[in-house]
C-alpha cells in the first residue's frame, strides 16, 4: 500500500526486490507487473543509486514516472481518499510558508 499511496501523492517510487523474482508473476503488486514503477534489484547498490538519482537529476523521467504512477493510483485509490491526500499537501505547503516567514532574517 505505501507504493501507491506515495503514487496517488505524487511521488516517483522505485520498487527493489529479490534478484531473479518473478516481476509478472502473480505474487508481485500490480504497479511492479504492470512496469508503472523503476525496479531494481535488492542488493544492488548502483543500480538503486541510478534509479534515484534518476528520479532527483532527470526532470523528464521523474515526471513520466509520476505521470505512470498517478494514472496507475487513479484505478485504486478512492476519490474521498485522493482529496484527504491532496489536502494533506496543501496543509503541508501552508505549515512550510509559515515557518519561512517566521524565520528571522540572516
Amino acid at each position: 500500500m505505501a507504493g501507491l499511496e506515495a503514487m496517488a501523492l505524487g511521488c516517483p517510487v522505485v520498487a527493489v526486490q529479490v534478484p531473479g523474482k518473478d516481476y509478472e508473476g502473480e505474487q508481485m503488486p500490480p504497479y511492479v507487473r504492470e512496469g508503472v514503477v523503476e525496479r531494481v534489484d535488492i542488493g544492488d547498490p548502483a543500480a538503486l543509486a541510478h534509479a534515484v538519482n534518476k528520479s532527483l537529476t532527470d526532470a523528464d523521467a521523474r515526471t513520466d514516472l509520476v505521470e505512470r504512477g498517478a494514472k496507475f493510483a487513479a484505478r485504486y485509490i478512492h476519490p474521498v481518499d485522493g482529496g484527504l491526500g491532496d489536502r494533506l499537501l496543501e496543509l503541508v505547503h501552508e505549515v512550510q510558508l509559515e515557518l519561512r516567514a517566521r524565520r528571522p532574517r540572516e
